[in-house]
């Protein structure tokens, strides 16, 4: 990079804050936290004086989100729904002090809610288990068409395939299942945990069984009546996107 080049770079905005919920899903329901406003105005003060110190006074001024906790998240058994009363107060630290917030885990929630969160100035909605989940879903879906258009020799065998490398090495799933867990078997807790909200395949979506599975799929289907299966799965995942894509518009 030239001097001339570094000169034109846009300088870069800054979202701070350590407070989200636990990564890859919570352990259970009662885990439901949200950050108060006072608390949220102090840390974003303490950041600002740090900056000043050491001497990136600057830097302090493009602070444009802060991360919150705002009782969102999902476990192996489904989603936390935030209470939208005790968001009021984030709002009013938004208007004050010129920022917004990010909320982690927004997955899964539906449009009134994440409206809801919009407008308390929760204008950042992390998501991603959603997305993948969505993508399982429409995968699942297209080999449940091929078990009818193909023979067996020929099947992909995509959902054995996914579970076959999940048993053999769960490494993925270990943190969330539940030894006292009544009624449900080792397997069972497996599928609930790797099929549910906490969407723990994704973890083995890139192994090349599992990929080659996906491939077999989609050849098999591309000579189908139905269209193309590749625009199916995206077509599934966009759905999500617009989602949230919509609650962001409605706040703007």
């Amino acid at each position: 990079w030239s001097s001339s080049r570094k000169e034109e770079r846009t300088p870069p905005l800054y979202v701070i804050g350590n407070e989200v919920p636990e990564s890859g899903g919570i352990q259970q329901a009662c885990q439901q936290r949200y950050s108060s406003g006072e608390h949220c105005l102090a840390m974003l003060k303490r950041y600002r004086e740090r900056l000043q110190e050491a001497g990136y006074g600057e830097a302090a001024g493009r602070i444009i989100a802060m991360a919150a906790d705002v009782g969102t998240g999902f476990f192996r058994d489904g989603v936390l729904k935030p209470d939208v009363s005790r968001l009021s107060d984030l709002s009013e630290v938004s208007e004050r002090a010129g920022i917004v917030f990010e909320g982690h885990s927004a997955d899964y929630l539906d449009m009134d809610l994440l409206q809801a969160m919009t407008e308390n100035g929760i204008s950042i909605l992390k998501v991603g288990p959603e997305l993948t989940n969505a993508l399982l879903k429409a995968l699942f879906l297209l080999e449940n068409l091929e078990r009818k258009d193909c023979g067996e020799s020929s099947r992909s065998r995509l959902k054995e395939t996914l579970f076959g490398c999940m048993i053999k090495d769960p490494v993925h799933l270990h943190k969330w299942m539940r030894m006292e867990t009544v009624g449900e078997t080792e397997v069972e807790q497996m599928r609930k945990i790797a099929f549910g909200p906490l969407d723990r395949w994704r973890y083995y979506a890139n192994r090349p069984e599992v990929q080659k599975s996906v491939c077999r799929l989609l050849k098999n289907l591309s000579g189908s009546a139905m269209p193309a299966p590749e625009d199916f799965l995206i077509k599934n995942i966009m759905t999500v996107i617009e989602k949230y894509d919509k609650a962001a518009v409605f706040h703007r």
